[in-house]
């Protein structure tokens, strides 16, 4: 499960947590946050969220 999968699950759900994500993958949150971070600094995706420990926040696609 890559960057590519992470996309298609964001765009399927509209928007996705980090724990949502992690949970879907069965793949460590480490591993998530990381692959998550390189696609927002590709400009991919959008993390949506008031704090790092937001529970609420979630990451969503870039809509330019």
């Amino acid at each position: 499960m890559g960057s590519r999968d992470l996309i298609r699950l964001v765009r399927e759900a509209g928007r996705a947590s980090t724990g949502d994500l992690t949970a879907t993958t069965r793949r460590s949150r480490p591993v998530v946050i990381a692959q998550l971070k390189a696609l927002e600094r590709a400009g991919i995706l959008r993390w949506v969220g008031n704090s790092p420990k937001d529970p609420r926040a979630y990451w969503m696609l870039r809509l330019e």
